[in-house]
């Protein structure tokens, strides 16, 4: 996603929203599986029950 930074002045310029990503490791199937995921995956992951 873009958007724009505003500063105390009231100017505009142009920047970046990135995704939180996070380093998460779980077991799958006996395996210990590392993922990088955004938080609202997590979220997700946690309300879903896998981990």
């Amino acid at each position: 996603m873009f958007g724009h930074h505003i500063s105390d002045s009231y100017r505009h310029t142009k920047r970046v929203f990135k995704p939180n990503l996070q380093k998460k490791t779980f077991v799958l199937n006996g395996k210990k599986v590392t993922m990088h995921l955004s938080t609202s995956a997590i979220r997700t992951l946690k309300k879903k029950g896998v981990f």
